[in-house]
């Protein structure tokens, strides 16, 4: 999977703004949002553009404010109670008000009701909640994007074969767009959406989310598509899915600021893979 910083599109007088913001932010990425607080309170409002003080003062509200778990937009149910429980979950995580494994045994069952009698851990709550809320046609993608468990939830996608150069040669790839998002994950939550998942590779192609950026951007394509492509190359010659190389956060070295995220995630519409994989099984494509 691969994580991107705010869109594919920064100008060139944002960037050392958003070097002071990455690092405020580094912290987040190892689920300790009590040093990005720290962090993010000294930066002065001068050194700042507005985007980057709009995050800072989102972020400082959404996690310091009265009720951090703001209630989600109104969504199909169960869309809109699970959205909730696994926002009571990163929070309690990020914020270190419980252990990684008292969160996620509170989150469990949270999820339980919407899962099935069958539900008896929490991969088979996760697994049973998002086969509810795909029933009534939304999309999920959920599983372990370290170190916090994941939940993307949208409404829209779609796409075809692309074309990528890659330093073997030329590959015809199907991308599937996603879009409409409910939900960009934990990282996008921690973030007030200034960093999030920008896509991964199945069997069947590559998955990007929409919101990263624009495609036809020289950068975007070689710092995300070509990435995610050179991951599905790489599958389709061995037939295995490659580990990831790296696991830190995002920086500021490109216009996509790309890292590699490990898994294992996944669609409830596919079984769940084992081991520490960097990219996720069969998705189901819109209308299927």
């Amino acid at each position: 999977m691969l994580l991107v910083s705010g869109s594919c599109a920064h100008g060139a007088a944002d960037k050392a703004a958003d070097g002071s913001a990455a690092q405020a932010l580094t912290p987040v990425f190892q689920a300790d949002m009590p040093t990005s607080l720290e962090r993010l309170a000294a930066l002065p409002d001068h050194a700042l553009p507005d985007r980057q003080r709009r995050t800072r003062d989102c972020i400082v509200a959404r996690f310091r404010g009265p009720t951090a778990t703001a209630a989600p937009e109104s969504q199909p149910a169960p869309a809109g109670d699970v959205l909730a429980a696994y926002r009571r979950y990163w929070t309690a995580s990020l914020m270190h008000a419980a252990t990684p494994e008292q969160a996620e045994a509170r989150l469990s069952p949270e999820l339980a009701p919407f899962a099935g009698s069958d539900a008896h851990d929490l991969e088979a709550c996760e697994a049973g909640a998002a086969a509810a809320i795909e029933a009534k046609g939304l999309f999920v993608l959920g599983g372990l994007t370290r170190p916090l468990q994941e939940f993307m939830l949208w409404r829209k996608q779609g796409g075809g074969m692309r074309t990528v150069e890659l330093p073997g040669g030329r590959i015809d790839v199907r991308v599937t767009l996603l879009d409409d998002f409910a939900s960009l994950g934990w990282a996008a939550w921690a973030t007030c959406d200034a960093a999030h998942t920008g896509g991964w590779t199945t069997a069947d192609g590559v998955m990007v989310v929409a919101p990263s950026g624009d495609l036809a951007s020289e950068d975007c394509r070689i710092s995300l598509l070509a990435h995610e492509a050179q991951h599905f190359s790489d599958y389709r010659r061995t037939r295995s899915w490659r580990r990831p190389t790296s696991n830190t956060a995002p920086s500021s070295s490109s216009s996509c600021s790309p890292t590699t995220r490990s898994g294992p995630c996944w669609t409830s519409s596919q079984p769940k893979p084992h081991g520490n994989l960097a990219t996720a099984p069969p998705s189901r494509t819109a209308g299927s």
